[in-house]
This record gives structure tokens, sequence and C-alpha cells, in this order.
């Protein structure tokens, strides 16, 4: 009987159904004294459907409606529960509160945490926090990004706090945990790409969420520095009168097709060379020019200068014949 109590419930493709499999589950004897080898396994797979039941519970909670027969096939894939945990956190930033944001976020590490330690138990425990921090960072809410702050280390010269809290630590009043360096310079950078490539603009007010999230870290590595360059190219891009999107920039295979447009678009732009090095620069060209020579006039350009240069000299000739 409670086998086939078992497959009733696991066959069930509703996801409205968790109050009726709640009172079959009540209906199952709970003891295991004296039982037989077949019926203790019976009981782990009643231990394991209260588990399951307790998993979408939470998914429910938060707007993430999953069958139970799902949770249960997808328990020992990595890839699968990172995907559901995302897609749990994505969906609960978009949700309406009462509260204090910072006490909802905090409910919601510690549902994500129970969902790993009950189910979940393939996902490490630091990936919660990935999952967790990168959708705060991603939440479009300015309060929710410095929050994020704490769960991530903002300098090489700061050590990572402890080990990742589990499902069974008691709660702090701070993250008891933060991401390694590395993956906090990651996370900020992926968030930073999300919201400038979905700008309208230099102006919009995601480029401010950008610029909020790359200053979490107090160092400049690369990565984030390339960020901010293309950010400051886009102003002076703007500022010559030329109407691209931040992505469009960011997508464009040959940035030299930029200065071309720029040159092309406003017919004084030749006049203004330190602008267009500057442009030049901050597009990431210097390392793919090389140097030019310009035997007649007696002139060599430094590497990052001479492509450039050659441009601005053709838009002042067909300006100035």
């Amino acid at each position: 009987m409670m086998s086939l109590a078992l497959k009733c419930v696991y066959a069930c493709e509703r996801c409205d159904q968790l109050d009726a499999a709640d009172k079959i589950l009540e209906c199952l004897p709970m003891g295991t004294a004296g039982l037989s080898e077949e019926l203790l396994v019976v009981h782990k797979d009643i231990d394991k459907l209260e588990d399951h039941l307790s998993a979408m519970e939470i998914l429910n909670l938060y707007g993430t409606q999953k069958p139970i027969s799902h949770i249960r096939n997808i328990q020992d894939s990595p890839a699968e529960a990172k995907q559901l945990m995302v897609k749990l956190t994505r969906g609960a930033s978009r949700q309406p509160s009462s509260g204090s944001q910072e006490t909802f976020w905090r409910n919601l590490l510690q549902h994500l945490l129970t969902l790993r330690g009950r189910v979940f138990t393939c996902v490490e425990p630091s990936t919660c926090y990935q999952v967790f921090t990168e959708s705060l960072l991603c939440s479009g809410q300015e309060a929710n990004i410095q929050l994020a702050s704490q769960l991530l280390t903002s300098s090489l010269q700061t050590p990572s706090r402890s080990e990742p809290q589990t499902s069974k630590a008691t709660p702090t009043s701070g993250f008891s945990y933060q991401l390694p360096y590395d993956k906090s310079v990651e996370l900020v950078v992926h968030a930073a790409r999300e919201y400038f490539n979905s700008a309208a603009n230099y102006r919009d007010k995601d480029m401010t969420l950008a610029r909020s999230c790359l200053a979490l870290i107090k160092e400049r590595p690369p990565a984030i520095q390339s960020e901010l360059n293309l950010f400051s190219s886009l102003e002076i891009i703007e500022g010559c009168g030329l109407d691209l999107l931040p992505l469009q920039v960011r997508l464009c295979e040959n940035k030299l097709d930029i200065i071309k447009r720029v040159l092309e678009e406003c017919p004084d732009a030749y006049k203004q060379s330190k602008k267009l090095f500057r442009l030049a620069h901050l597009l990431g060209l210097d390392g793919v020019e090389t140097p030019v020579a310009m035997p007649t006039a007696g002139i060599t350009m430094a590497p990052g200068q001479g492509h450039t240069s050659i441009l601005i000299a053709n838009a002042a000739i067909k300006v100035c014949p």
C-alpha cells in the first residue's frame, strides 16, 4: 500500500497538488521499528518523498512551480539542479516584497541552502552562494547590488570569509561566506555586461547599474578595465553624434569601423585627433595596430595610432582637397 501511494504521488505531473500529496504523506506510517529490510527501503523512499515535497513547497513559494517527478529526476544532476536554482532566484528577484528587501533575500538564501541540503546534494554549497549573488547583482536594484558586496571578495588583499554555510547552520546577521576573488570578478563583470548590453544609450540607468557592479571590486584587473574602457568609449561616440547602441559597439568585430563612421558622420572630427586616438585606445585597438611609417612626412606613428592616423588623414584630404 505504501509503495502504491508513492507511485501515485510521483505519477502526478501537475504542480498544484502539493496539498493532496502532503495529505497522502500524513497517512503513511512513519515508525521503522521491527520492519523487514524491504519495508525499510520503502520507508527511506518515504523520507525522500518528504524532502521532495519540501523542495516543491519552496519552489512554489517563489513562483517556480515544478512537478514532484521533475524534482526527483534532476536531483542527481548538478547542471540541471543549478539551472533550477538560477530560475528560482531570478524569478524571486522580480517578485514584489512587502517587507524588508534584505530580509527577503536572506530568507531566499536560506531556502536555497535548504534545497541543496535536502534534495540537491550534488550541488556544492559554494554554487548556491554563486547563484544567489549573481541574482542580486542582476536584479536591477542598486540596494541589491550593494547587498551583493557582502558576498564578494573585493580585493586580492582581502581574504575570503570561512566556508560556505550549509542549510543546517544558524543564520547570522551577516553573510558567513564570501566568494573567492576570481569568482567575484567574474560575477561582477558578467552582471555589468548584462546591463551594458541592455542599455539604450550612454545615459541609460542600466549603465549606472553596470558601473555599480564593477565598483564592487577595488582593483582594476583586465576584465574590469576593458569594460570601463568600453563605457568611456560610448561617451566619445555619442559626443561625436554617432547613434550606436552599446551592444552594437560591443559586438562590432572590427572596431576601426567605428572610427571610420565617426569620421564619415562628423565632418570636423578629423580636427580632434587626440579624441579619436583616445577612442581607439578605449576600443582596444592599441594591441591590433602596428607602427605605420610615412616617409614623405618623416613621421612614424606608434602602435595604436597608425591605422587611426591614416583614417584621420584621409578624412582631412576629403574635406580639404
